[in-house]
């Protein structure tokens, strides 16, 4: 008994196909998130969603061919198997370093904000007079337990 492009029930295909279509989903989910993110962000979700999308086509394709006597054999060559891993893992070896380097940005863009919000508070607020000055005392032992807390959690 042969079904749908070699399935023995269509149960087996919707499902092969399916799993095939939320991976294509998911890959143009994620060039669609990348395009709204920053710079840096951007490059590391292309590089993932082309990851998705060439897994997503090559299980297309192995679903929609048949009788898969390509190149005279029921498979796929083994080099095509052996060209597919190589490439998609210099792809995601790629989308790592990307990924690192861009949480290693953001991580120094965040020190840089933290470090300017501890100078607003430790120095800049008593040099402006911006505190009265019954009141230095009161901010000066709140601000100095703020820091120890902040260098205690980091």
């Amino acid at each position: 008994m042969k079904g749908i492009l070699g399935y023995t029930f269509m149960s087996s295909f919707l499902n092969a196909l399916g799993i095939n279509i939320a991976l294509l989903c998911s890959a143009l989910l994620i060039k669609l998130a990348a395009s709204k993110l920053s710079h840096e962000m951007k490059s590391s979700f292309n590089l993932a969603a082309n990851m998705f999308l060439y897994v997503a086509c090559y299980f297309m394709v192995n679903l929609f061919i048949e009788e898969k006597y390509i190149f005279g054999t029921p498979d796929f060559p083994p080099y095509y198997y052996w060209l597919s891993m190589l490439f998609l893992s210099v792809l995601s070896g790629n989308f790592l370093l990307l990924f690192q380097k861009a949480i290693l940005k953001s991580e120094e863009k965040l020190q840089k904000i933290i470090k300017g919000l501890f100078d607003f508070i430790l120095e800049d607020a008593i040099e402006e007079d911006m505190i009265k000055d019954e009141k230095k005392d009161a901010y000066h032992k709140k601000s100095v337990k703020l820091l120890k807390n902040a260098l205690d959690n980091e």
